[in-house]
């Protein structure tokens, strides 16, 4: 299974969580487990909040995805910082060597971000680079801080 596809997330039950958190309801997350690639047949609950964050590759990439979305950010980083990033999580997390994580960046997760994941930088409400500047990241604060005051 390439988990830096798409078609490695269930996406019906993606569907079904954000939008009951969406209408004040919890949710029920299944918890993945790296060491073995697979869920672990244990989930959390999920409860809802007056502020939710989606976080992935592919947030846009479902039909519909994007009526459950207040607001959609798009983190634009440069592969080089996305190497170093895997690397450090990998090599702390996953006790993998620095040649197989670089190996695997090269064969799977880079293709399929060319693949799927750029293209959601169009669709996205707001484009941040990173890294990034402190007044960027004050504008989207207080952009987060306008969707949470009450409306008028």
């Amino acid at each position: 299974v390439n988990f830096d596809h798409p078609r490695a997330l269930d996406w019906p039950a993606f569907v079904t969580a954000v939008s009951r958190l969406r209408k004040g309801r919890s949710a029920r997350i299944p918890v993945y487990d790296f060491t073995v690639s697979n869920r672990s047949g244990t989930y959390r609950q999920v409860r809802p909040a007056p502020l939710i964050l989606v976080d992935g590759l592919w947030p846009l990439h479902a039909p519909g995805a994007s009526a459950l979305y207040s607001l959609t950010i798009f983190v634009d980083a440069p592969a080089s910082e996305r190497l170093a990033r895997r690397i450090q999580r990998d090599r702390r997390e996953r006790s993998r060597t620095v040649t197989s994580i670089a190996r695997e960046f090269r064969s799977h997760v880079e293709p399929m971000h060319r693949r799927f994941v750029e293209s959601q930088r169009n669709t996205a409400d707001v484009v941040i680079p990173s890294p990034t500047s402190a007044a960027r990241v004050g504008r989207l604060v207080r952009k987060l801080e306008h969707l949470l005051s009450p409306s008028e």
